[in-house]
């Protein structure tokens, strides 16, 4: 349950509802908990995991509350100049000190001139048990404000269950039956979930003002980031359809002239789930006629004199740029679209349940016009695929889900393992910063 204390959602709490804490004598207990300053590094991480093990809940730095009656007295606050950026200071420590990272939205309220109060709102957890760096388990107890560890098997056994339940959800996620390519054409299929609280107003969801808006989001100018606040490029991509499926908001590049060819496709969950199907455009070898247009001169060598035997002719190459810069476009419009529909901001840890899995790629070969991509192919040979399917994580294996940082967003970190396990060494990804868009994307 997305439990509130105060009826409102993070994103629309005001100072005036911090005050309001202590006017109504809300009391400190089991999905709620005041501190007066910010505790520990490990008691902060200890109380954060207790919430999303147990039922979710509120955290609130800068409130102190009365012994007796666990209500609040008074804001002593957060002075800035004491702590330039508490935001980054619980951010970071959840991160570094609960496994696996909870999903939580946090946001710093000013109470007056120079005091601010850090509330946090953390959804009940679904990757249970959550950990902290002790390798304890704490829970919410009852009416108590302070988490305890848990030492019960069967309540351990619970969270554990709890936690296979949700991958198992996640695997029949993705788990899609379609074949949505003709003539055996490579694609690219990833399927992402955040860990976010339901929405507010699921209704909102199938009306044509929603349909409408997300088309437009999705096909609007993007500025895609390669590091925070570093922009990669610009581009967009247009969605020409827009439909409602079962349970299910579909977007399609879908040109009018071809309406049965499948294209890039986005699947859309009120949840915030998300699935995208990206053609992966493949060309057959290199050839005397056609070597001309690779522009690395040092690549153009390479391929002439090196790869000249008859099995050669039977590969085909992608640019795998064309792969990076479509994902770059569509996870980050993706990203914006959970911000407006859930009120998630950057600075919140969101991690994403996540998979991809390539298609039909046997005897492809991933391509990078460069001559990085050059010296690799010189010195270890074609990056040849053999496998006609390529699933990352495995299915049933752990994965630690993506949270997007400052260094690398989550686009990055996706387009990463996907060219990785193409074949492709760090130091050709590393001529992607260098590199632009394809013309058309």
């Amino acid at each position: 349950m997305n439990h509130t204390p105060l009826s409102k959602s993070l994103r629309d709490l005001t100072a005036e509802d911090i005050k309001a804490l202590q006017t109504d004598a809300v009391p400190e207990g089991y999905r709620i908990e005041y501190k007066s300053a910010f505790p520990s590094r490990d008691k902060l991480a200890n109380s954060i995991a207790s919430f999303a093990n147990s039922s979710g809940g509120w955290y609130f730095v800068g409130i102190r509350a009365d012994r007796p009656t666990n209500a609040p007295t008074d804001f002593p606050g957060i002075r800035l100049g004491d702590l330039p950026d508490p935001v980054s200071t619980f951010r970071e420590t959840v991160k570094a000190l609960v496994s696996p990272i909870p999903s939580f939205e946090v946001r710093l309220l000013q109470i007056d001139s120079d005091r601010h109060v850090l509330a946090v709102h953390i959804p009940e957890g679904d990757d249970t048990p959550y950990y902290t760096r002790d390798g304890k388990i704490y829970r919410r107890v009852a009416d108590s404000s302070d988490p305890l560890p848990e030492n019960d098997r069967h309540a351990i056994d619970r969270l554990v269950d709890k936690g296979r339940a949700a991958n198992l959800t996640f695997e029949d996620f993705c788990n899609d039956p379609r074949i949505l390519a003709h003539n055996d054409e490579p694609w690219l299929s990833v399927f992402l979930k955040p860990a976010l609280p339901p929405p507010e107003r699921p209704d909102d969801w199938i009306s044509s003002q929603h349909v409408a808006s997300a088309r437009s989001e999705f096909s609007s100018q993007t500025q895609v980031p390669f590091t925070s606040g570093v922009a990669y490029f610009d581009a967009n991509i247009p969605f020409h359809t827009a439909v409602l499926g079962h349970d299910a908001l579909i977007l399609r590049h879908q040109p009018k002239n071809d309406l049965v060819t499948p294209n890039l496709e986005i699947e859309l969950f009120h949840d915030g789930r998300c699935r995208l199907f990206v053609p992966i455009i493949s060309r057959p070898a290199w050839t005397s006629a056609n070597i001309g247009s690779i522009v690395s001169l040092k690549t153009r060598n390479v391929i002439a004199t090196r790869y000249t035997s008859p099995s050669f002719g039977r590969l085909s190459f992608f640019d795998v740029r064309d792969l990076w810069f479509v994902l770059g476009l569509l996870v980050t419009s993706y990203e914006t679209h959970l911000r407006v529909s859930s009120g998630v901001k950057e600075a919140d840890a969101v991690p994403f349940r996540w998979r991809f899995q390539l298609r039909r790629v046997a005897n492809t070969v991933a391509f990078v016009d460069d001559d990085s991509w050059a010296d690799f192919a010189s010195e270890s040979n074609l990056p040849v695929i053999q496998h006609d399917v390529i699933t990352v994580p495995e299915p049933h294996a752990y994965q630690r889900p993506l949270i997007a940082t400052e260094d690398i967003p989550l686009w990055g970190q996706l387009a990463t393992r996907i060219c990785v396990s193409l074949g492709l060494p760090l130091e050709v990804l590393a001529s992607f910063r260098r590199s632009q868009p394809p013309r058309d994307a």
